[in-house]
């Protein structure tokens, strides 16, 4: 191979190295987003959960 044509290679290898380790960590940055993101519905709905026990424990089965 030429070395002109075998530096490209080695430059071209590099970037791809790069622009890989640059995608999984924008994939794990959205991974851990996600992840606070369903925390956050998990604990949303868990409290919709307790005050509607609790008013319909307070107020009988009356439309809200």
């Amino acid at each position: 191979m030429a070395p002109k044509v075998q530096e490209m290679l080695h430059e071209n290898e590099a970037r791809v190295k790069v622009l890989t380790e640059e995608w999984a960590g924008k994939w794990k940055e959205m991974a851990n987003i996600l992840q606070v993101c369903h925390t956050i519905y998990k604990l949303f709905s868990t409290f919709v959960k307790k005050i509607s026990t609790w008013y319909v424990f307070n107020n009988g089965y009356k439309t809200m």
